[in-house]
């Protein structure tokens, strides 16, 4: 007899549960259209050539990859014959989407508005939260490096967010060159991809394990009090970006503040309710090597890790063959979304459901 199980990171559906998912993207789907963004699908699978070296080191160990195509061989089912991999499932949609661009880029307008709504899948240790498959739901400006459209992307968020009822959470914003200042101030130069990923842990692993690590890589203990220093937080966005200011008076330092002050700028103009949830945050990092400007993240109250996270990631396409096309997104965690709302109980009480009564003469 087969035990019915399934493999640890998945999960079943439920009826109820398949209706309030599609409430959740029926939800956030309008908003997009409202913003002008159009649907876009990709195959489950890439080239192992189109997904690697995209997502750093951690990132790429966790990438599913597809040993075979249908039937081997009876050969190489026995393996005489070494099986070689060359295609992996999708570990998220933006590397996709970089590929559509570059392999369309004579049919497509720009700046290309599009949002994507698909499963991706991560081996990674299961945990609450945290599942091997979940959908992901991209919204993506491709073709212009203009600050507005990161404004734009966050009060959409805003929006889409207090639309499903979610009105308790923070943005917290960065920049990728403020991570390059600080690698510089805390004295650790040339080693941004071991401070970003190591920053990357800090809410799961606390500031005391993240010194360690950083120790061990060469962190002395001047830079350790100017790290400290960075990772008190301030009263209010405007306190955080003067202090910041004072801090990171270097190059990197000085534009990561510039853009980050007109992003802001660009969101008092066009939704003004919305920064009351920024939150300026020097230490978010989200690991990804292509990201190049604006980092974002939403957190909610609940203890659930991030529902919202993005970035821009200028010249991702240069890797498909197509130069200078700028890009800026950001990924909703359904998975944490839905989460968050079951526990919340906003969902629509009464669901769309077919009564029948039978009477029997």
């Amino acid at each position: 007899m087969i035990q019915p199980t399934l493999p640890a990171g998945f999960r079943d559906t439920s009826p109820d549960a398949c209706w309030h998912k599609k409430y959740i993207i029926e939800t956030l789907e309008k908003q997009f259209v409202l913003c002008g963004f159009l649907p876009l699908e990709t195959p489950a699978f890439e080239k192992l050539t189109t997904l690697l070296g995209k997502y750093g080191n951690e990132g790429e160990q966790l990438i599913f990859n597809i040993v075979n195509s249908g039937h081997l061989p009876e050969q190489r089912q026995t393996n005489k014959t070494p099986i070689k991999t060359t295609k992996g499932l999708r570990y998220d949609l933006t590397v996709p989407l970089s590929r559509y661009i570059a392999q369309h880029k004579n049919t497509i307008t720009f700046p290309f508005k599009r949002y994507q709504i698909q499963p991706v899948w991560r081996a990674e240790r299961p945990q609450k939260g945290r599942y091997r498959e979940f959908y992901q739901c991209d919204i993506d400006v491709v073709g212009s490096a203009s600050l507005f459209y990161e404004a734009s992307l966050l009060v959409l968020v805003y929006k889409a967010l207090n639309a499903l009822g979610i009105n308790d959470f923070t943005i917290l914003l960065n920049h990728r060159q403020m991570l390059s200042s600080i690698t510089d101030y805390i004295g650790m130069p040339g080693q941004e991809n071991v401070v970003c990923q190591t920053l990357d842990k800090l809410d799961k692993i606390g500031i005391p394990a993240v010194i360690d690590i950083l120790t061990t890589k060469g962190l002395n203990t001047s830079g350790e009090l100017r790290l400290r220093e960075l990772l008190v937080n301030q009263a209010n966005y405007q306190a955080e970006h003067a202090y910041l200011a004072k801090k990171l008076s270097n190059p990197s330092g000085q534009h990561a503040l510039g853009d980050i002050s007109n992003i802001v700028d660009y969101i008092a103009m066009l939704y003004p309710a919305a920064l009351s949830a920024i939150k300026l945050t020097p230490t978010l990092a989200r690991g990804m090597s292509y990201y190049t400007g604006a980092i974002f993240e939403v957190k909610a109250s609940e203890s659930i890790g991030s529902i919202v996270g993005g970035r821009r990631y200028d010249g991702l396409t240069t890797m498909f063959g197509l130069k200078d096309v700028a890009g800026v997104g950001l990924s909703f965690g359904l998975a944490r979304i839905y989460d968050i709302m079951q526990s919340n109980d906003l969902f629509p009480s009464q669901l769309p459901t077919t009564q029948i009564l039978v009477v029997p003469m």
